[in-house]
């Protein structure tokens, strides 16, 4: 599942919201404050392209190309794929992101109708193992959820900040040896109640943290547009119940913590 959309970084509009937003909203205090709450801003106000197609170049097989179904309404596309083992070797006489073959990270290149292309990596997750869900919020990144102007603070305007202990704890689960307690076939899924929209901001923390990759991550799907924005205020239980349990029934064999 994923999202087509065109940032527009340079519309005077958006611009002008950010900068009301920053002042009268959120209170930026100083630069790096409204740095920060330009970037995680603006993609709520991206152009979602809907009617596109998008094709998936897998690093393996640069010749096969995938062509994923047209976008919705929204920007938003979703299928599956089922791949051939050539799609997951690395290429022949050119670095490869994902190492050996076998490894659980296997590298893609997607290509929008405009032929710009945009990397991106796929996470193979065996059928036995162990598989940690987790949230993110307060478990994770220090949110303080339940305070309201702290939250909005935490999440538009401050460093996103890691849990002390959690990214070595994380870390040391995965690093456990083959044969321990399912080591080394640990995956990480993390579900939130943030929107997607704050995908790229959370990437970057988990990798800045020192987080293991994620094999998945889980954000609501809204859209300023329309009433998709009221799930931001929809209970998150259920929200990220309807997440986890498809996970689970997708991958019978794993343990789930």
């Amino acid at each position: 599942s994923s999202d087509l959309f065109e940032p527009e970084l340079e519309s005077k509009k958006r611009k002008a919201l950010v900068k009301s937003l920053g002042s009268a909203v959120f209170q930026a205090k100083d630069d790096a404050e409204r740095e920060n709450l330009k970037r995680r801003i603006l993609p709520f106000t991206a152009d979602n392209q809907s009617r596109q197609f998008v094709r998936i170049r897998f690093r393996g097989n640069c010749d096969k190309v995938y062509t994923l179904p047209r976008s919705s309404k929204d920007g938003h596309f979703r299928t599956s794929l089922v791949l051939h083992q050539d799609d997951l070797l690395p290429d022949e006489g050119s670095e490869n992101c994902a190492g050996d073959a076998g490894a659980p990270v296997v590298s893609f290149e997607a290509i929008n109708t405009g032929g710009r292309t945009f990397a991106g990596v796929t996470w193979l997750v065996p059928p036995t193992g162990i598989s940690i869900v987790s949230d993110i919020d307060d478990t994770v990144k220090i949110t303080d959820y339940l305070d309201k102007k702290n939250f909005l603070k935490n999440t538009f305007l401050r460093d996103f900040r890691a849990v002390p202990g959690m990214a070595s704890a994380y870390d040391e689960l995965r690093r456990r040896p083959a044969g321990e307690a399912g080591g080394s076939d640990y995956s990480f899924h993390y579900v939130s109640a943030s929107p997607y929209q704050l995908f790229e901001e959370l990437d970057r923390f988990f990798k800045d943290a020192g987080f293991p990759p994620a094999a998945s991550f889980h954000l609501k799907r809204v859209r300023v547009k329309d009433r998709t924005l009221l799930k931001l205020f929809a209970d998150p239980l259920e929200y990220k119940l309807n997440q986890i349990e498809p996970l689970m029934r997708r991958f019978p064999k794993r343990t789930f913590l």
